[in-house]
């Protein structure tokens, strides 16, 4: 995607780097949080780990899950939490720091 963008001109890369090293909370919704996005991630992440007071929040529409088994519920946001993790470049550290900051 970055290579159709800087094709494009029109600019939209330079912006969204900047809206995501002035954020305060950052959204992700609608997305897979696939591969095709990966400089996104990769910058999300430098950015969660640079600034401590930087939140984030995935809406993702997962598995409907009884209320007796709320177990399944939290099995799926540390997968989610993972898939994510695993898209940025940080070492093992940075990302329990991350999981931990982000409760």
């Amino acid at each position: 995607k970055k290579e159709c963008n800087i094709a494009q001109k029109h600019t939209i890369d330079s912006r969204c780097y900047q809206k995501i090293s002035e954020a305060n909370l950052i959204c992700i919704f609608g997305c897979s949080i696939g591969d095709t996005d990966k400089l996104w991630w990769e910058l999300i992440g430098k950015h969660l780990i640079n600034n401590l007071h930087t939140q984030l929040i995935i809406f993702s529409i997962g598995p409907k899950v009884p209320n007796r088994i709320p177990q399944k519920q939290l099995r799926y946001e540390r997968s989610l939490k993972k898939l994510f993790l695993d898209k940025t470049e940080l070492n093992d550290e940075e990302k329990i720091k991350i999981e931990n900051k982000n409760q």
